[in-house]
């Protein structure tokens, strides 16, 4: 009995203890390697590490930092509890205390249970104060000879923190680096500023400066008003666009000169010629770029500009004398064109003469027409009568233009030529239709305004292939032309060439028999079988089983190769003509099959395209993409 009680009253005071030790434990252990840095004289920076995860007891919900005065050895019982309600904070800044004060930091986990244990107490030590802001007045007057001087004042901060040494002015454009102005001695609180340009925003701050440091800035922004520009733009630039087309282009004045947010330029151009000068431009712009049209071929001109603020314009910039070049290459003569699509318009003109000299042309198109080319879509064209633009807008109007184009550069610019892509003189709706290896039906509409006197078809090719020797081929396919009945609106093609594409052209000419534009589409005709290749050759046996051999490769005229087959046929009267077999046949009696033969026609290798190897051992017993070389059999043709 006695043993048995003893063991009872163990097993109770157990329990009780680990009951006990529940009650201690669910609360957040302490956080580790905290740290306090003092910012300023009034701020401190907090930061820790969560507790371990052995001890969290739950999700930290967040953190308390406790923060007591020190008087010497003694700690007040009163402390500042701040509380950061995230619980993956590790840091905190603490404002608001006082300088020249020790401090005691502690930190604690929350969960919601509440806190848990504080951390070990860190001091720091804030340094000693520094003066608040002082009270600042800015102030802008402009003198009788329009001189800017802006008078800066401030009055003595209200908690100097000891005896006041001086004050530190700090000034610029905003957001700018700031010029600074050392003042010594307390009665020093104001300053005037007379090197302030007009219109723009400054910057002006101001702080005083204790036997610490300097402390708390008070900042102004200030608006200096605006004067009329000083200087003319500088930077002035030219560059012909076309021989008839002039763009400059200028940058503000220099800073000093500004006086403001320039906002507009006057331009003046003009011929410099003294008697019927019947070419004076003067325009405004806001932007730093003008450009001008319809100049003469040796002419003088000259140039001017000035800006302006909201205070009115500057002085002009020096003249600009330019000089345009004689003999230029004329304008194309005669630019027509029709929408040939609801998305493509072709344009025709009569070629330039030059003897030589016109080496392509230059085609202008925009929706927009303006004088600036650089804003124009541009198209490249060699020495030829016509282009056609595509992926246009639908239904748009575009306006067209073409100069010729030089060693030395461009031309005169042809006459503005309006086109709206709206298809009404050309065949609708051209398609093709059961497109075979040698033939298409192509089917059309009649125009929408033109009742045409017949359709003349044409087409033709350029087909590139590798033939049989791997060499790349380039064959020209002559333009075939055919005549239709202006009441018929299909006809078959016939006598194409496999795997080509033709560009088809069908056009609706007029009673006059004046040049209309084709509708186009382009045709790829089905591929064929290969032409027929030229038979191995054989140059010796290789042991009891192998024969070496050199392989051909196929004309790729008709289509691109897939893979090759090497078909191994016995000769004898048992087996067929190799021809007569047919590719499933072949491919059941591959080896390893059920269906596979002890002897018999077979297919010996596969090659993938153009991997054709031009020498090979027939019945080496290699695996060629699935398919094996099987040994020859000895003394067997």
């Amino acid at each position: 009995m006695k043993v048995i009680q003893i063991v009872f009253i163990i097993k109770l005071y157990l329990f009780h203890k680990c009951h006990t030790l529940i009650a201690i434990c669910i609360v957040p252990g302490e956080p580790r390697d905290v740290k306090v840095e003092a910012i300023n004289s009034t701020s401190i920076e907090v930061s820790w590490t969560p507790p371990i995860e052995t001890e969290r007891h739950g999700i930290i919900r967040g953190y308390q930092i406790h923060v007591q005065e020190r008087e010497g050895a003694v700690i007040p019982s009163g402390f500042l509890p701040y509380t950061v309600h995230n619980g993956d904070a590790t840091k905190y800044t603490v404002v608001d205390l006082h300088p020249d004060t020790e401090y005691q930091v502690q930190v604690s986990a929350i969960t919601r249970k509440g806190d848990g244990a504080r951390s070990a107490p860190e001091t720091v030590r804030m340094p000693g104060g520094v003066p608040n802001k002082p009270a600042l007045i800015v102030n802008g007057t402009v003198d009788h000879l329009g001189k800017l001087s802006v008078y800066v004042e401030w009055k003595a901060p209200t908690q100097p923190y000891g005896e006041l040494m001086g004050y530190r002015l700090q000034y610029g454009p905003r957001g700018e680096n700031l010029a600074t102005i050392t003042l010594e001695g307390q009665s020093m609180l104001h300053k005037t500023l007379t090197d302030l340009q007009r219109g723009i925003e400054y910057e002006i701050r101001v702080s005083a400066r204790n036997h610490n440091s300097y402390g708390e800035e008070a900042v102004k922004y200030y608006m200096t008003p605006e004067a009329p520009p000083s200087g003319p733009p500088i930077n002035i630039t030219y560059r012909y666009q076309t021989p008839g087309t002039i763009v400059f282009t200028w940058d503000e004045p220099v800073p000093n000169d500004r006086n403001g947010i320039i906002i507009n330029y006057d331009v003046e151009f003009n011929k410099n010629v003294v008697l019927n000068n019947d070419y004076k431009k003067e325009k405004n712009t806001s932007e730093g770029r003008i450009v001008f049209d319809g100049l003469e071929e040796n002419m003088d001109y000259t140039f001017k500009v000035r800006a302006w603020t909201s205070k009115g314009p500057g002085p002009y910039s020096e003249l600009l004398n330019l000089h345009t070049e004689p003999d230029l290459v004329r304008a194309p003569m005669n630019l027509r064109g029709l929408a040939t699509s609801e998305s493509s318009i072709e344009i025709w003109w009569e070629l330039v003469p030059s003897r030589g000299k016109v080496i392509g042309y230059q085609v202008f198109y925009t929706m927009a027409p303006g004088p600036d080319l650089d804003l124009w879509n541009q198209m490249s064209v060699p020495v030829t009568h016509s282009a056609e633009l595509q992926n246009l807008e639908r239904h748009a109007e575009y306006g067209i233009s073409v100069a010729a184009r030089t060693a030395s550069g461009l031309g005169r610019l042809s006459t503005l030529l309006a086109v709206r892509v709206k298809p009404v003189d050309v065949p609708m709706y051209l398609r093709a239709h059961h497109v075979t290896t040698h033939s298409a039906n192509l089917t059309w509409g009649p125009p929408i305004q033109l009742n045409p006197l017949h359709f003349k078809i044409t087409y033709n090719a350029i087909k590139e292939f590798v033939d049989a020797q791997g060499v790349t081929q380039v064959q020209k396919i002559p333009t075939v032309t055919t005549i239709i009945n202006n009441r018929i609106y299909s006809h078959i093609i016939e006598d194409l060439r496999p795997f080509t594409t033709y560009t088809v052209n069908v056009t609706a000419v007029p009673q006059t028999q004046d040049y209309r534009p084709p509708a186009k589409i382009t045709v790829t005709t089905q591929m064929a079988a290969p032409q027929p290749m030229v038979k191995p050759d054989f140059y010796g046996v290789k042991g009891d089983h192998e024969i070496a051999m050199i392989l051909p490769q196929a004309s790729e005229e008709y289509g691109p190769i897939a893979f090759y087959y090497l078909v191994v046929v016995p000769k004898d009267k048992a087996f067929k003509n190799p021809d007569q077999y047919l590719t499933d046949d072949l491919i059941a009696n591959k080896a390893g099959s059920k269906e596979a033969l002890a002897e018999g026609p077979y297919i010996a290798a596969k090659f993938l395209h153009r991997n054709i190897p031009y020498s090979f051992a027939l019945g080496n017993g290699q695996i060629y993409e699935g398919f094996k070389n099987r040994p020859l059999q000895k003394k067997k043709k």
